[in-house]
C-alpha cells in the first residue's frame, strides 16, 4: 500500500511538471513551485482518506 501511495504521488508530481512546463511554453512567465506543492499534498490527503490505516 505504501508502494502504491509512493507512485501515485510521484505521478501527481509528474503532471504538475508537465503541466507547469506548458504554461512556460504559453506564457514565457517564472513558474510557480507551489501548484507543484499543493497537487503532491492532495495526493497524500486524497491516499489517506482512502487507506486511513496507512502511517508514512
Amino acid at each position: 500500500m505504501e508502494v502504491i501511495l509512493i507512485t501515485s504521488v510521484t505521478l501527481f508530481e509528474k503532471l504538475a511538471t508537465r503541466r507547469e512546463r506548458r504554461c512556460r511554453a504559453k506564457r514565457k512567465r517564472a513558474t510557480r513551485p507551489r501548484t507543484e506543492r499543493i497537487t503532491a499534498m492532495s495526493a497524500l490527503f486524497m491516499s489517506d482518506a482512502a487507506y486511513p490505516n496507512n502511517i508514512i
